[in-house]
């Protein structure tokens, strides 16, 4: 599910609710004996709304499996993987009803500094 509001998608950081994302840690690898060094990749799902989501931020290690089979990933062999480091459901509902409950200011314009007092 992809929050919309007025027909309008909203992207956290690139990332789309709704959608998986894997994205590469640059410079952090595991090496695997007899196999070789499998990248470490940060695993994010965002799902709901931007009124109340959840939240699932998680570490798996993917590998280059040769030319025919592509990148292969723990989570797909284990269901061990994603390790799953930060769970949560956030809502940010009441901010907004609030935000639009606060008098709204109108600019005050400057007056220019009086010189030679």
């Amino acid at each position: 599910m992809s929050p919309t509001v007025a027909g309008i998608d909203y992207h956290i950081f690139g990332l789309t609710f709704g959608k998986n994302a894997d994205i590469p840690v640059p410079g952090l690898s595991v090496d695997i004996p007899e196999v070789g060094n499998a990248g470490v990749q940060a695993a994010v799902q965002l799902d709901g709304s931007v009124d109340a989501f959840e939240v699932k931020l998680g570490l798996d290690a993917c590998i280059e499996a040769g030319d025919r089979d592509g990148k292969v990933c723990g989570s797909s062999l284990t269901s061990r993987l994603p390790l799953w480091v930060i769970r949560g459901n956030y809502t940010f509902g009441h901010l907004c009803r609030a935000a639009q409950s606060l008098p709204v200011v109108e600019p005050v314009a400057l007056r220019p500094a009086l010189r030679g007092a």
